[in-house]
């Protein structure tokens, strides 16, 4: 395990979050008065709604530059950011808080020893979740990444514990041990899925694609391809999932995956959450056209490739049905296609009007869209490209660059919006609303 450090000297503890007296004053009166604020519009005798998406405007800011490949992006409860790289590197910031400034977030950059590191396509490192067992000086994080060689990989997922180490200044890796691998290889570079999320209940899912060149397995209940799994912190497949007992029968396959399989008939679902109710939702890559919001339900099939509202790639029509019985229609549906990536669910407070809303990434259209969902239902859907502002400073107009292809989103626990671009060149972008007006 090797390890870099980048001014390190900068970090001098993970928890650099501490305010003067008078940053910690403004924190509590801005706090008091959008509490007071959210009271108030809830009264029944006074409604003062969020002005409408749309009507306002919105900037990208970067806070870290010439990060190669970044795949996925989480917060913890100090408000630093996790960040994957596909070469296989792990990017770990210090905290992000409402009074940062730009030229203070320092980065450590860890690079993992991941058995059998297959990064050609689109594999590589792809997702890090940071499990509810974490605390404040020990994280225990599960990593995915594609494991094998171009004739056979497929989605590995490895669990790795990390200390902060005072006298070095610096997290250091603990423990790691791999947990699960999906049991049916492939020969492509595409179609991943890898995301990852944790239940209420402390138990992993995990979206596997169907390989593109495998989707009729999406549809086959002992395939591991074009499913969400479900598996304990060991990797072990869990007594309550929808298709477990079927494991047991005789004539099922020493090398299938049903005992895991908690949904099925994806293609390639790159954005996984588990809301506030514990609720599941996913987004999906669809062929051209087709691309999907899903509540996931466990034992659900949702179609693929059975049901699309794409077309192939070369044209062709893959399926004459919109929607099949027993089949679960997609609550979004995007066609033509925007190329879905990360996903978050909003509950800040310095974002008023995202509360409640999902916030999605789109690599093809270089937009967030924001969707409002209530009763398995779309209420509202807005779309937005932020440009990035070259200055840094959100109250500025003349100095600014076009929406880069977006690759994740998440928020901190102080209600700042962060989202990752693509490529080999990416960065680490800050959402901030745009200042119309001076500041007095």
């Amino acid at each position: 395990m090797s390890i870099t450090n980048i001014t390190m000297s900068h970090l001098s503890s993970p928890y650099q979050m501490r305010l003067n007296s008078r940053q910690a004053l403004v924190l509590l009166m801005i706090v008091a008065c959008l509490q007071v604020n959210n009271v108030i519009a809830q009264s029944d005798d006074l409604l003062l709604p969020n002005p409408p998406i749309d009507s306002m405007q919105y900037t990208l800011t970067p806070v870290l530059l010439e990060l190669n490949a970044p795949w996925a992006i989480k917060t913890d409860a100090q408000s630093r950011a996790w960040i994957t790289l596909l070469s296989g590197q792990l990017i770990v910031t210090t905290p992000i808080t409402p009074f940062y400034d730009k030229n203070s977030v320092q980065q450590q950059i860890i690079r993992l020893e991941l058995p059998q590191l297959y990064l050609a396509g689109q594999g590589g490192l792809m997702d890090v979740l940071i499990l509810d067992s974490s605390t404040e000086f020990h994280k225990q994080l599960l990593f995915t990444y594609a494991k094998g060689t171009e004739e056979a990989n497929a989605v590995s997922v490895v669990q790795v514990d990390m200390e902060w180490n005072d006298a070095q200044n610096l997290w250091v890796v603990a423990q790691q041990q791999s947990i699960f691998t999906v049991p049916q290889t492939k020969s492509t570079p595409v179609h991943y899925g890898a995301r990852l999320a944790q239940l209420p209940d402390a138990s992993i899912l995990l979206t596997v694609g169907d390989g593109f060149d495998w989707r009729e397995q999406a549809q086959n209940i002992h395939s591991p391809l074009g499913k969400v799994l479900r598996f304990d912190v060991q990797g072990q497949a869990l007594p309550d999932n929808p298709y477990y007992g079927m494991a047991s029968d005789q004539n099922t396959a020493k090398n299938s995956a049903v005992a895991w399989v908690y949904s099925m008939g994806h293609r390639n679902a790159q954005g996984l959450l588990v809301d506030h109710t514990g609720q599941v939702w996913s987004n999906e890559h669809g062929p051209a056209g087709g691309d999907e919001i899903n509540l996931i339900r466990s034992g659900a099939n949702f179609g693929w490739p059975v049901v699309t509202q794409g077309i192939d790639y070369s044209g062709a029509i893959i399926s004459p049905f919109a929607d099949y019985p027993d089949m679960h229609n997609p609550i979004v549906n995007w066609t033509p296609s925007i190329a879905p990536s990360g996903m978050s669910y909003y509950q800040g407070l310095l974002f008023p009007e995202l509360e409640g809303h999902f916030m999605v990434t789109s690599l093809k259209d270089r937009a967030i869209y924001i969707v409002q969902i209530a009763d398995d239902q779309v209420i509202n859907q807005t779309r937005i490209k932020p440009p990035i502002s070259l200055n840094n400073d959100a109250r500025e107009f003349n100095e600014l660059a076009a929406t880069p292809r977006l690759r994740d989103i998440t928020h901190t626990s102080t209600g700042q919006i962060l989202i990752l671009s693509d490529g080999d060149s990416g960065q680490l972008l800050q959402l901030k609303q745009v200042i119309t007006q001076p500041l007095q």
